[in-house]
């Protein structure tokens, strides 16, 4: 795989892009941070296999643009 697209199209959602994978996630805007809800995947295009990828890259991505990153495992 390439180096992933991960961007926030919209202030609820981040969106993973990598070779034809298309993945977004639920967040929300907290008032010193965001909340990641890393079991919200919801596949728009490829493979169900790619998800786990996709959530490391967008937790780890996350965590390097805010000091404060609450995880969401359920």
């Amino acid at each position: 795989m390439s180096k992933p697209n991960i961007t926030m199209p919209h202030r609820h959602t981040l969106r993973y892009e990598d070779e034809g994978a298309i993945i977004d996630f639920e967040v929300e805007l907290l008032q010193k941070g965001i909340a990641f809800y890393r079991n919200s995947a919801k596949i728009i295009s490829g493979k169900p296999q790619e998800t786990e990828t996709a959530t490391k890259s967008v937790e780890k991505w996350i965590k390097s643009k805010f000091d404060h990153v609450e995880v969401d495992y359920s």
